[in-house]
């Protein structure tokens, strides 16, 4: 006797056919199957457009438009000798078919996007300004090193920095601007100050000029700095304090430009010695507690210590790259 054909979904053979159905569903579709020739040609045709729908996995060589393409033809070869009739159902399969690529391509290349960002690094040997991808201008003091992506694409405009540079960041208040130093973090939205975080130093200082910054150090506190004031980060007392800057010079290393208001003598000439890569040695003991007072300008190596021996009525002995004063 003849089994009897069931009724069958076709939404049920598409289950089967991708792998999810259950125990009682696959038996349902190997009864209709047997029952009737017919029922295997339309299975192996829903099966055969599956499999093109499959290949689209190898999306190197994959061309959404061919993958249509063949669904198509093989709708027509099937149909050749038949009186032409719309199958719904198939044509349905390669409307999924190309549907799915098209999201799937359109989340690899999202993706791809931002794995094959690149990382550049600047290492400035002398004094550089740098320019980065969303308009932020950077002056790097010698010594500095900046590490960026090529384009910010994430949520936030993050970037690696060691040493001391001056940061003019470009206003985006839906990507914040964050500079990681060690364990420090500066996240500002549109701001200029001057960051100075020397690799393996104790003391973390951040100066701000313009704007609002909030600064932080691991999980030990942060503040907010406002134009004028200064955030100091002790590390080994993990502590981060808010202060009134009163350092008229923080910003000499760009400028050029020195003010000593009763400052001692070697500590201002230590300021010097790092702008101008020079070393002092004070061997006069008399000007070791002495106070300097005057302002200096952009002045060329030469022009300092004349201004130099005029203020302190001596005068350097320069003994290779040393300034003497005896």
């Amino acid at each position: 006797m003849k089994q009897q054909e069931p009724n069958i979904d076709k939404e049920l053979l598409y289950r089967v056919i991708a792998g999810i159905a259950d125990k009682s569903e696959i038996e349902t579709v190997e009864i209709w199957i047997a029952a009737d020739s017919k029922n295997k040609t339309e299975f192996d045709k829903i099966k055969e457009i599956r499999e093109l729908s499959e290949s689209a996995k190898d999306l190197d060589s994959f061309d959404s438009e061919i993958a249509l393409k063949k669904v198509k033809i093989k709708i027509h070869e099937k149909n050749a000798q038949k009186k032409f009739k719309i199958n719904y159902p198939l044509l349905k399969i390669a409307a999924v078919v190309v549907l799915f690529v098209g999201i799937y391509w359109l989340i690899k290349d999202k993706n791809s996007n931002r794995q094959a960002t690149e990382m550049m690094t600047i290492a400035a040997k002398s004094k550089q300004r740098i320019v980065l991808p969303d308009s932020t201008v950077v002056f790097l003091n010698s010594g500095s090193e900046l590490k960026y992506p090529k384009e910010f694409t994430d949520t936030i405009r993050k970037v690696e920095f060691t040493g001391e540079a001056y940061f003019v960041v470009h206003k985006n208040a839906e990507q914040p601007f964050v500079i990681s130093s060690e364990s420090t973090q500066v996240r500002v939205l549109g701001t200029e100050f001057n960051f100075k975080s020397a690799s393996g130093a104790n003391e973390v200082t951040l100066v701000v000029t313009e704007g609002k910054v909030r600064f932080s150090y691991k999980n030990k506190g942060n503040v907010a700095l406002l134009k004028g004031e200064k955030g100091v980060i002790h590390k080994s007392l993990s502590k981060v304090e808010k202060q009134i800057n009163t350092d008229k010079n923080f910003m000499a290393w760009k400028t050029g430009k020195f003010e000593f208001e009763n400052t001692p003598l070697p500590d201002a000439l230590n300021s010097l010695s790092m702008f101008y890569n020079i070393t002092f040695d004070i061997q006069k003991s008399s000007l070791k507690t002495y106070l300097l007072s005057t302002k200096l300008d952009s002045l060329s190596e030469s022009d300092l210590i004349s201004v130099l021996q005029l203020t302190l009525g001596e005068d350097f002995e320069k003994i290779d790259n040393v300034y003497v004063l005896k």
